[in-house]
Parts: C-alpha cells; structure tokens; sequence
C-alpha cells in the first residue's frame, strides 16, 4: 500500500449547512422531491446548482414517501345478467 494511501485524510465537502437544511426541509414536506426542495432553497436564497442538491439528498438517504392506497372493501360479486348468457 502507497505512502499517500495511507496518510490520506477525507477534507470536509463544505455542504454541512446545506445537509442541515435540506434534512430539514425534507421532514417538513415530505412529499417534495429535490427539485422541489431545490427550488425552495433558491427561494430563500441558495445559490447551488441542482446537481449538488440531488448528491447531498442522495448522500443524506433522502427520499419521498410514498402513499399508501386507501383499501376499500369489496363489494359481493353478483352473477353475470341473464342476456348475456342467453345465445342469440
């Protein structure tokens, strides 16, 4: 192993803020995506390309919630009408 692999120390990406910011968004509305989110942060001010928010929403484990189908009950199955079965 290299000299320079081993003393290789990871340098901070400089997005903590932003992860705050968009881990908070997200809980707020949950049902926005990034670009949605993306263009609430433009809305109060970000400047950052839409590329870095989708990396960090990713790196983050970000994702919107699905919803859930509302389950209706089955009505009874009624047999099929008598013209139908008759020949013509």
């Amino acid at each position: 192993m290299s000299a320079s692999t081993l003393r290789y120390r990871p340098r901070d990406d400089g997005n903590g803020r932003l992860r705050e910011r968009l881990t908070e968004l997200a809980g707020q509305h949950r049902r926005h995506g990034y670009r949605m989110l993306h263009s609430r942060l433009q809305l109060e001010g970000w400047t950052i390309n839409v590329k870095r928010t989708y990396r960090v929403y990713r790196e983050e484990g970000l994702m919107v919630r699905k919803r859930r189908r509302k389950k209706l009950p089955v009505p009874e199955r009624q047999p099929p009408a008598s013209e139908w079965l008759s020949p013509r």
